[in-house]
């Protein structure tokens, strides 16, 4: 009898291996805590051109979060792109947007996610597709997310890490043109970016400012790779805040940057950089519009 049972055990779990359902991507909602993410061409074929699709994985218990594991990840770099949402939306939180074939991540929700979904969106161009995904979908118990990426709009804090657009695993787009302003949480201080990590293509720019606007006084221009500056707002600086926009053109993009915010009490900073306008002093540091750390930028055409 014991062998029956064990055997009968055996053939459960073999049986819930072998038959894990398959979901290749559609558009519509999908409630599992398991089973194989495939893209539209399933295990065996490559996904299509003009592919324009979100699709949304939610828990089948409370509580829980949608992991998804990538063993294969290969899609057009640069052309086509597939985009994951910390919700049960695309108007939900970005959490990375991937191209090419480089990392195999893995993707879940986070304890801020009352839904515990996960969205993917996934866009292709007119030409070459390629073998697409395989992910492996389970439910996990959701951790803490301190990762910002670059976007629209104005965020508090005083600990997380700010990426490009693409996020810790994938490459930022063409075309790009964000701006977000960074501000302490607490009165009198001032946001500090560390940066770990700066790949950023020639002709794409970080430009980084001394305030709650693109109008505030310019801190940085960074583009290129080797550079790993430490950024922080000046006493000049009464919101203590640190507004980032990010230009990209429409030939190569690249991983973009990591950077760690923490805030600070600001120190005075005389650096001024080469732009339209005019400052009154009798000491400092004058830059080129690339600042310290940046190369100038090409067609320049600055009176200060």
């Amino acid at each position: 009898m014991k062998k029956l049972q064990l055997l009968f055990i055996f053939l459960f779990f073999f049986s819930t291996y072998v038959f894990a359902q398959d979901y290749n991507m559609q558009n519509g909602t999908i409630t599992t805590c398991s089973g194989n993410f495939y893209d539209t061409g399933g295990a065996s074929a490559n996904y299509l051109n003009n592919e324009n699709i979100t699709m949304t994985f939610c828990p089948e218990t409370a509580g829980m979060g949608i992991s998804l594991n990538f063993s294969v990840l290969d899609v057009e770099s640069g052309w086509d792109f597939i985009s994951f949402y910390d919700g049960n939306s695309t108007a939900a939180p970005l959490i990375a947007t991937m191209t090419g074939n480089t990392v195999i991540p893995v993707i879940a929700a986070s304890l801020t996610n009352t839904t515990g979904c996960i969205t993917v969106k996934f866009t292709s161009d007119s030409s070459i597709a390629r073998v697409g995904w395989a992910a492996a979908i389970s439910c996990i118990v959701p951790q803490p997310n301190n990762d910002l990426l670059m976007q629209n709009g104005n965020i508090t804090t005083c600990g997380a890490t700010l990426y490009d657009a693409g996020g810790p695993y994938g490459l930022y787009a063409n075309n790009e043109n964000k701006t977000l302003t960074l501000c302490p949480e607490t009165a009198g201080m001032g946001i500090f970016l560390d940066f770990s990590m700066m790949n950023i293509s020639s002709g794409d720019n970080l430009y980084i400012y001394d305030g709650n606007s693109v109008s505030a006084p310019l801190l940085a221009t960074l583009s290129g790779t080797g550079v790993l500056p430490e950024i922080g707002t000046s006493t000049a600086n009464t919101t203590g805040c640190m507004t980032l926009r990010f230009t990209s053109n429409s030939s190569t993009v690249s991983a973009g940057w990591a950077a760690d915010i923490t805030c600070y009490e600001p120190t005075v900073q005389n650096n001024f950089f080469m732009q339209n306008g005019s400052a009154t002093t009798c000491e400092g540091t004058f830059y080129d519009d690339g600042g310290a750390w940046g190369n100038y930028a090409n067609s320049a055409n600055l009176t200060y």
